[in-house]
């Protein structure tokens, strides 16, 4: 009777081992707890500027799933720096008097954004990642978040040769584009 109940016993330990592993691995591993920087994002201060980029819900590969946060990131980051152009335009379009009839800050951040997200926004890269998996439909799928630093000088300096290369353009507006150039080079 003894030897039928270690039997017992140590088939169920075996059935329950080979539950726990099996749900181990359908996504590979149990979930760590989120960071904090998912739910808080750190400050932005005059050293960094920080984003969370966010994948799809149900990417059926890690790396498809941080090439997503990470571009949603850097998204993020190229609107965020457009509307501070778009805003310090704007007010030294105000401070000088200038009609905004004649020069259209919204086109003009427009045309930053683009400019940055070529030349600079590419070369962001996260500083952290954090995966989530979940199984769906007999597949494992994965959401990513990723936290990215910017240093405030490489996103000042870009708003600063966005309008030194006005100035060497144009000769028209060329306070303005002197006072948004001051206006980065002095933060």
């Amino acid at each position: 009777m003894k030897s039928y109940n270690n039997i017992i016993l140590s088939v169920s330990i075996l059935f329950f081992l080979i539950g726990c592993y099996s749900n181990i691995n359908k996504c590979g591993y149990n979930q760590p707890n989120k960071p904090v920087w998912i739910y808080k994002i750190p400050k932005s201060n005059d050293k960094f500027i920080y984003f969370v980029g966010l994948s799809n819900e149900n990417v059926s590969s890690e790396k498809k799933a941080r090439n997503e946060s990470l571009n949603d990131a850097r998204e993020q980051l190229v609107h965020y720096l457009g509307t501070d152009v778009k805003n310090k335009m704007e007010e030294i379009i105000i401070s000088i008097n200038l009609s905004s009839k004649k020069i259209d800050p919204i086109v003009l951040s427009q045309e930053y954004e683009k400019q940055f997200a070529e030349n600079v926004a590419r070369n962001v890269h996260g500083t952290e990642f954090y995966v989530e998996y979940k199984e769906k439909d007999d597949e494992c799928v994965c959401k990513v978040f990723t936290l990215c630093s910017v240093p405030t000088n490489i996103a000042m300096n870009s708003i600063s040769e966005f309008a030194n290369s006005k100035l060497q353009t144009t000769d028209e507006y060329i306070e303005l584009w002197s006072k948004l150039k001051k206006s980065v080079d002095s933060d």
